[in-house]
C-alpha cells in the first residue's frame, strides 16, 4: 500500500468506527472516545501499515 492508500482506508475506518459507535454504543460512552480510538488507528495505520512490495531484479541474463 502506499502512502496515500493507507492514508484512504485509515479515514474509512475512522468515519465507519463513528457510524457504528453512533448506532450501536452513543448511549453508553460519549462520541467524542470513539474520535480518539480513530485518530490513534489511523496514526498507527500511517506509520505501520503496509508498505509497497520491493520487486526483486531478476538475477543473470
Amino acid at each position: 500500500m502506499t502512502w496515500g492508500n493507507r492514508l484512504f482506508w485509515g479515514l474509512i475506518f475512522f468515519f465507519g468506527f463513528h457510524l457504528v459507535w453512533l448506532g450501536i454504543l452513543e448511549r453508553f460512552a460519549p462520541v467524542w472516545i470513539a474520535t480518539i480510538i480513530g485518530a490513534i488507528f489511523v496514526f498507527y495505520m500511517l506509520k505501520y501499515g503496509p508498505r509497497p512490495k520491493e520487486r526483486e531484479e531478476e538475477k543473470g541474463a
